[in-house]
């Protein structure tokens, strides 16, 4: 994993939660995953393609979500699993699209973001890229990167054809 993608993803997640909840964030530990880790009762995976092929994954405790939530719509009220997965899931999507906008990622896809809840949530090796696991903190509770990208070899076939051609 470039250090860079992990910057750029570190970067849009403070940006996020200072902008959006008026919280700060605090990274607390950065490592690889060569395997999955359990983590997690709400799940949000963003996949991307384009520039760039993989996903990252927004893990927290269901507290954490409900806090979450509580800081986005003012409201102190129990809310329905659908409101905090909707809430999570815009700053999953938030956090995806402001990294792939630091790190000048042109031709990109982005997924709408998929919500997971459950009990202990494990990671899901979705692919072969090696991963990198950024462990969080804020007011509202701890939660989880995941990110899982790399470059596509489809736009360098494509430009390598393209040079082929042209120099016939």
């Amino acid at each position: 994993m470039e250090k860079q993608v992990v910057s750029g993803f570190m970067e849009s997640t403070r940006n996020v939660f200072e902008t959006m909840l008026h919280m700060q964030v605090e990274f607390e530990r950065l490592g690889s995953l060569p395997r999955p880790t359990p983590s997690g009762d709400l799940s949000v995976v963003v996949e991307v393609s384009g520039d760039v092929d993989g996903y990252a994954d927004f893990r927290c405790p269901l507290e954490t979500a409900r806090r979450i939530y509580a800081m986005m719509s003012g409201r102190n009220d129990a809310p329905s699993i659908d409101d905090v997965s909707d809430a999570i899931g815009e700053v999953a999507g938030m956090i995806a699209g402001g990294a792939a906008s630091r790190l000048q990622w042109n031709d990109l896809t982005v997924s709408c973001p998929s919500v997971t809840v459950g009990s202990f949530l494990a990671a899901d090796a979705r692919n072969e890229h090696r991963r990198a696991f950024i462990a969080c903190d804020c007011d509202c509770g701890p939660f989880t990167l995941e990110i899982a990208v790399q470059r596509s070899a489809a736009p360098e076939a494509a430009a390598c054809a393209a040079e082929a051609e042209d120099a016939q």
